[in-house]
């Protein structure tokens, strides 16, 4: 269908990270410690998987209004490294009177997918018209 969006975060720095995990109350080193990261063999820190799921909450919410978002199924398939950014984008796969079930993609830099799923979203009335 045609109504699909893009949007981006914009670089994802240590700082963000960490404000993301400590807001999520997940204190897990592999979002905090560079060195943690370094003795378990990750190139540096990653974000929980929970910014793809906001990202993409986000990404609809702008398009349709954060109220109007009634059920998220997102699966986190790879990290998201310090530096990089998400790109997030939607595409309408099924409309019933004011609710639309659309296809949701996180990607990062190099174009793999971060997050992936479906989100239900029911449309104010104004927006039906």
């Amino acid at each position: 269908m045609s109504d699909d969006c893009e949007f981006s975060t914009g670089a994802l720095t240590k700082e963000r990270i960490a404000q993301f995990s400590v807001a999520m109350r997940d204190p897990n080193p592999v979002h905090l410690d560079p060195s943690f990261c370094a003795s378990i063999g990750l190139p540096g820190i990653i974000a929980p998987g929970g910014i793809g799921v906001v990202a993409i909450a986000h990404a609809i919410g702008l398009r349709y209004g954060a109220r109007t978002i009634r059920e998220l199924d997102i699966s986190f398939r790879s990290p998201v490294h310090v530096g990089e950014s998400l790109r997030c984008r939607f595409e309408v796969i099924d409309e019933k009177g004011p609710t639309m079930t659309l296809t949701a993609h996180a990607t990062g830099d190099d174009g793999r997918t971060c997050a992936d799923g479906t989100v239900t979203v029911e449309r104010e009335m104004e927006e039906q018209a």
